[in-house]
């Protein structure tokens, strides 16, 4: 009988424990996460905005450069290029919003969890 009780108890406790590790780390998901995902949309755009010009630029200048391809094909590749970064840059800003956001939420979320691993 006693032993019963005592693993009900122990029972309860790793449910209790459990439930109180969800709500904190969703709280602290809600806290900290938006920071968190700012700073990363900020640092994510600025790469995106302030390399992209100079990655077209030596895309470019390598394609016209090279001795590979006759000026059809150089003229075929930089209009599909052309088309290829219009298509890049909204889809990449927006993935990476998205991408932050997660991380920003889920990150304190499975840290919370990873206090009561044995392995620590």
């Amino acid at each position: 009988m006693l032993n019963s009780i005592k693993g009900s108890l122990n029972c309860l406790y790793v449910v209790f424990a459990f439930i109180s590790a969800l709500l904190l780390g969703a709280l602290k998901g809600v806290i900290f996460g938006p920071i968190a995902a700012l700073v990363l949309i900020i640092g994510n755009v600025g790469v995106i905005l302030g390399l992209f010009p100079y990655h077209v630029a030596w895309t470019v200048y390598t394609l016209v450069k090279t001795n590979r391809f006759d000026v059809p094909l150089k003229i075929t590749l930089l209009l599909a290029l052309r088309c290829f970064w219009h298509m890049v840059g909204p889809r990449h800003r927006c993935k990476r919003s998205f991408r932050s956001l997660d991380h920003g939420f889920f990150t304190p979320w499975v840290s919370t969890f990873e206090a009561f691993d044995g392995r620590h």
